[in-house]
């Protein structure tokens, strides 16, 4: 089977792509991305069988289901998780933490986005629990939150309680 050539991409069709992503997922493209969109909808394009970007972006348009959106915005978010990843930001709220606790603070709320499947708030847990170590009382809860959906992150919310 001979795989089809996928056709080039105007820049009103580019600058559509990227309303998209702005409108639903408040994802900001820069027009330095077009690579990135071109080579991320074209895998979309050749899985459903396309080679023309304007057929693609009608059944995008026209997707009353909400199936193919999740599908394009999968493709064009970069899923990248490691533990520890960004080691400066731990290294931070690590600081942070003792001079809370120190303070006399017990209770605390953490928001860890665009966290993939999940590694970044397990990094985050591990750092608060060691920082908060020989302290009691302490309430610390931590929400994990992704828009990617083929992740085990989408909505989760982890409650850690120190006694």
């Amino acid at each position: 089977m001979q795989a089809t050539a996928v056709t080039s991409m105007d820049a009103s069709t580019f600058d559509r792509f990227r309303e998209i992503v702005y409108e639903q997922a408040g994802i900001a493209l820069g027009p330095q991305k077009e690579a990135l969109v071109h080579a991320r909808v074209g895998k979309r394009m050749r899985v459903l069988g396309l080679t023309c970007y304007d057929e693609y972006l009608d059944i995008l348009e026209s997707d009353v289901t909400g199936g193919e959106l999740t599908l394009f915005l999968d493709a064009i978010c970069t899923n990248v998780t490691s533990f520890f990843r960004e080691t400066r930001h731990f290294e931070f709220i690590s600081r942070e933490m003792h001079t809370w606790l120190e303070q006399g603070q017990r209770r605390f709320r953490f928001w860890s986005a665009a966290c993939s499947s999940g590694e970044e708030p397990f990094s985050l847990a591990i750092t608060l629990l060691e920082a908060a170590k020989g302290y009691t009382d302490v309430d610390m809860r931590i929400l994990a939150t992704d828009i990617a959906g083929n992740t085990q992150a989408r909505m989760t919310a982890a409650r850690l309680v120190i006694r």
